[in-house]
């Protein structure tokens, strides 16, 4: 019976492997599922006492699993122990899926660049299933169009995205054969583009800018070496030139005089809110309305209240007025008359700017980031939601790390500083603005001090500089690409991304790899488990 066990323990193995890899990304469930089957192979080995020694005796393990343990050190000060252990268990892959790895398994060149091409087919399968949503989005049908990713959060799915591309990018440079990976890649930061994945696309340029710069410097005659970094350099510099011409055409005011005398084209006064002189897609939001036209209008036009709120939840005469503005329009009835059906359902989803509902690029999301610096020029103490609310989770993170900076507040209390912050700072703020760091290094810094964050980030060197695996490219950007997720997310505080950080590392760091040949690559035969 052992020996039927044993036979079949490598193969249960990879289809763990291969479950989790879909699991990451489509279901929580078949992520805790396929963990469970991993373990399951590694127990019916039933070599446990050479498996834990193989383990233990791998100088990487111990650094691997080590921010398990600094969380784990400070439930002996933690004042909230159920809570304390509520943040360790979403930690526990990061001690589990070591200890499976790193003991009992191995692995083949071949095989695991199979795993790899079947990781990237997971990731094109999960981009795929984002189209309904894109279409909703194209349709006016929903507001934001990072809603269509279903099974993982945007963020998340991006991070896999921008691992899969230069995965992608490796075996198309070693291969050099297989044009489809050059349509994958292309695929991929298409998705980003349509998703308006700011993280993913920055993540992405700044890797494959510095890539360039690398690949410059040290494989090319100094004549190219010189001309390449210039080019990388004319594209970082004509990227900014064309955020401030955007800045400049969003925040520059259209019209140099205002005219209060003006009258609507039935004959009624404007109003005009000069104490809230905000300005969007180059007019003034606020100047040029007449309420009452507008309320008479909408009425006709539409089934959702005037004064009550559009499907987004915001102020719908809010919605109304920035979605006309942004058209350059004054805010009237006749102007409203002249909205089609499709921009009535935008404002009635919440799509505030005319800008917001393009299918491709980053320009709706720049405009609602110039938004956010716009309105939080006049409100005091209270962010608004977006990329301008991590600002002010820094500071108040930074706060409540000050009053514990050595050895930080514990695992068990970290929830319970940021609500004493918040209820004492700014009491009246919204409850889902009241999140943690945004920052995975400052989130551990608060739970366990200094000292804490200080092992963490020698464990993070001493794990690059023990992997053997470091020829195999993809591992360094996945290196790159998790701690730069890291200082504008708390990665390490949900299943999707621990299990990500967890098994990536753990899978590159135990199974060595020889670099990917014709002769060991086949994406035809992905499903091969020998």
């Amino acid at each position: 019976m052992i020996k039927v066990l044993l036979r079949y323990s490598d193969k249960l193995f990879i289809v763990g492997i291969c479950l989790l890899m879909v699991g990451m990304i489509f279901s929580t469930w078949l992520t805790s599922a396929s963990q469970f089957i991993i373990a399951i192979a590694w127990i019916i080995k039933f070599d446990w006492i050479n498996q834990f020694s193989s383990f233990i005796g791998n100088p990487v393990s111990k650094w691997l699993t080590l921010l398990f343990f600094i969380y784990l050190g400070t439930q002996f000060y933690t004042d909230n122990q159920q809570q304390g252990w509520n943040e360790i268990r979403i930690l526990v892959p990061i001690l589990s899926m070591p200890l499976l790895f790193g003991s009992g398994f191995s692995m083949s060149s071949k095989l695991f660049h199979q795993l790899m091409f079947f990781y990237m087919l997971v990731v094109l399968a999960a981009t795929f299933s984002c189209i309904p949503g894109f279409v909703q989005y194209y349709n006016g049908e929903i507001a934001d169009v990072r809603t269509a990713s279903k099974f993982v959060s945007h963020i998340r799915l991006s991070l896999h995205v921008s691992l899969a591309v230069f995965v992608a990018g490796y075996y198309l440079i070693r291969s050099k054969k297989y044009w489809y990976l050059l349509l994958y890649i292309f695929i991929l930061i298409f998705w980003l583009f349509a998703m308006q994945s700011l993280t993913g696309l920055i993540i992405i340029f700044l890797l494959a800018f510095a890539s360039g710069v690398y690949f410059s410097l040290s494989k090319l005659q100094l004549i190219y070496s010189i001309l390449g970094v210039v080019m990388g350099f004319i594209v970082v510099l004509s990227a900014i030139k064309w955020f401030q011409n955007e800045y400049k055409a969003f925040m520059t005011p259209i019209e140099a005089q205002i005219q209060t005398d003006l009258k609507t084209p039935d004959g009624n006064a404007y109003e005009f809110d000069f104490s809230m002189p905000l300005i969007e897609n180059g007019y003034y939001v606020y100047y040029y309305v007449n309420y009452s036209e507008l309320a008479k209008e909408w009425a006709s036009k539409s089934k959702l209240d005037f004064e009550g709120s559009d499907h987004f939840g915001q102020p719908l005469k809010q919605t109304l007025i920035r979605y006309m503005n942004s058209k350059g329009l004054k805010k009237d009835g006749k102007s409203l008359q002249g909205l089609t059906v499709n921009e009535i359902k935008h404002i009635e989803n919440g799509i505030a700017n005319c800008n917001y509902h393009q299918i491709l690029g980053v320009k709706p999301r720049l405009y609602q980031f110039f938004w956010e610096l716009e309105i939080q020029k006049y409100i005091n103490n209270s962010p608004s939601q977006g990329l301008m609310l991590k600002p002010f989770l820094w500071k108040a993170s930074h706060e409540i790390w000050a009053n514990n900076k050595w050895f930080g507040s514990g695992a068990g209390d970290l929830k319970q500083e940021f609500e004493n912050y918040y209820k004492a700072q700014n009491p009246n703020l919204n409850n889902e603005l009241k999140l943690r760091s945004h920052n995975q290094f400052i989130t551990i810094a608060i739970t366990s001090g200094i000292i804490g964050l200080f092992f963490y980030l020698l464990s993070i060197v001493k794990i690059i500089s023990l992997n053997s695996n470091l020829r195999y490219t993809p591992i360094v950007y996945f290196f790159l690409i998790v701690l730069l997720s890291m200082f504008t997310e708390d990665t390490l505080n949900t299943q999707a991304g621990v299990t990500f950080y967890a098994f990536f590392i753990s899978f590159f760091s135990f199974f060595p790899s020889r670099p990917a040949t014709t002769n060991t690559i086949s994406p035809l035969g992905v499903f091969v488990l020998k």
